[in-house]
């Protein structure tokens, strides 16, 4: 148990940024897979351990920082090598365990530099430039770290914490990987960022290819929009916009790149597809009846159903884009005639010989029996609104009604004449709407079923879909 108990220890020090670790006994066994975090808690053997004062690499240098007191600092006029050089021996002399602090300078902006750097998709990077150090310092009995953050503010720096290394960069310098990625953007996007308030002179936006080395002094205007939400832009970032396409391809940090996909989802930039949901429910007269005619309405017809009081008839649904229409069956094909010719049919014995007429169906046409939906959908530019024109219909089985008559043979035998026409009865209606995304309303409904004993209404659902079919934006 000792072991095991140190070895957690351990992990609990060395391993402070994971999320989980296991442990591990001396004939090679592995633990279940335990959280790191403060306060969780394992049991080995009979004692029960909890995880506390968890310390991450940069909390024991920070802290060490903060207990290493320079006695003085003078500097005067030092280039940046020589005022790390200076802290870098300052820690060591007056550091405990006189170990000291390890620092890396990671290289610099070239002054003057004329020419923008290309990076792989092509996109320019703008010229940096640096002005020469020109470090100034005088201070008594003052912490290592207060000194660093005030030289790191002097010289617009930053220092980052790799393993035990106090590594300094520039302000703009990227804090991980620059990561290349590429977003589709619909074409409302663009009027939606048109119409936000991100240009410096607040004069209409005309978001064309941007190239961020057409003005390397200031962001682009697409630097600028999502700058305004949050998003940095370090040495080696860019953004470009494809528009015809479709596309920004970006490159950036991680972090950034969760801010611009959130950017993008908040502003409905991402392209979409509207999907439309219909449901016929059928309920009995008598339930309806209860609800009184104020008591008509969605939530309630909503609840019936849930409590089981309705029956759903169909429910057909379509996914399309924006301005394109779109059209789903579910029927059968049903074909009758309209007109009827009598004929005359021998019909021959060895006891009687008479003439019978027989009708003859003709001018066939063909009604499709099942529920069809029509729809056209129209997303406001900012998507929040759907309207939908559509022309939604529910066509019960054919009743047949014979029209034929009885004539009698040369036997004085009763004979019928056949000629059947169905009755298609039908729940329709044509509408124009506008809904909310998300959202599901009564459509219509109140039309009688053939036996008159029941009632159908129509709910219809509208929601935005991206590409890969996920809800967007729905409440």
């Amino acid at each position: 148990m000792k072991q095991l108990t140190a070895l957690l220890l351990l992990c609990c020090i060395t391993h402070a940024s994971a999320q989980q670790f296991q442990l591990k006994t001396t004939d090679g066994k592995l633990s279940a897979p335990l959280t790191l975090k403060e306060g969780a808690t394992t049991k080995v053997g009979n004692t029960d351990l909890t995880v506390i004062n968890i310390k991450t690499h940069e909390d024991i240098v920070i802290n060490k920082m903060q207990n290493i007191i320079i006695p003085h600092a003078n500097l005067r006029q030092a280039s940046l090598p020589d005022a790390i050089e200076f802290l870098r021996n300052a820690s060591v002399e007056n550091s405990a365990d006189l170990k000291g602090i390890n620092f890396a300078i990671l290289p610099m902006e070239k002054e003057n530099t004329s020419t923008a750097v290309s990076d792989q998709w092509g996109t320019n990077a703008p010229p940096q430039k640096t002005k020469s150090s020109n470090i100034t310092i005088n201070a008594n009995d003052t912490p290592l770290l207060e000194i660093l953050d005030v030289l790191m503010k002097m010289e617009k720096l930053k220092y980052k914490i790799r393993n035990n290394i106090v590594v300094i960069m520039p302000e703009n310098a990227p804090d991980s990987e620059i990561v290349h990625k590429s977003y589709g953007i619909s074409a409302s996007a663009y009027y939606i960022w048109e119409d936000t308030s991100c240009r410096h002179d607040n004069s209409p936006g005309d978001f064309r290819a941007l190239n961020i080395a057409e003005q390397y002094s200031e962001y682009s205007e697409l630097e600028q929009f999502f700058s305004n939400f949050g998003v940095t832009w370090p040495i080696g970032s860019s953004i470009k916009d494809f528009r015809y396409m479709g596309n920004l391809l970006v490159a950036n940090t991680e972090e950034n790149h969760k801010l611009i996909k959130n950017i993008l989802i908040e502003t409905r930039a991402f392209p979409y597809q509207v999907e439309i949901g219909l449901n016929f429910v059928s309920y009995e007269l008598s339930e309806i009846s209860k609800l009184g005619p104020d008591g008509i309405n969605t939530e309630s017809l909503k609840t019936l159903w849930a409590n089981g009081q309705g029956t759903l008839l169909a429910a057909p649904q379509v996914v399309t884009q924006s301005g394109q229409p779109a059209t789903v069956k579910g029927c059968t094909e049903y074909i009758y005639p309209t007109e009827f010719t009598l004929i005359e049919s021998n019909n021959t014995n060895s006891y009687t010989s008479s003439v019978i007429p027989a009708a003859e169906p003709g001018s066939f046409e063909t009604r499709e029996v099942g529920v069809i939906l029509e729809v056209l959908p129209e997303v406001s530019r900012n998507g929040s609104f759907i309207n939908l024109t559509l022309c939604p219909e529910l066509v019960d089985p054919p009743i047949w009604e014979e029209y034929g008559f009885i004539i009698k043979d040369g036997n004085g035998q009763d004979q019928q004449i056949h000629m059947p026409q169905p009755f298609f009865h039908s729940h329709s209606l044509q509408s124009n709407i506008i809904l909310e995304n998300g959202h599901t309303i009564l459509l219509g409904g109140g039309m009688p079923s053939s036996d008159r004993k029941s009632i159908v209404y129509i709910f219809i659902t509208a929601r935005l879909l991206g590409t890969k079919g996920q809800p967007l934006y729905t409440e």
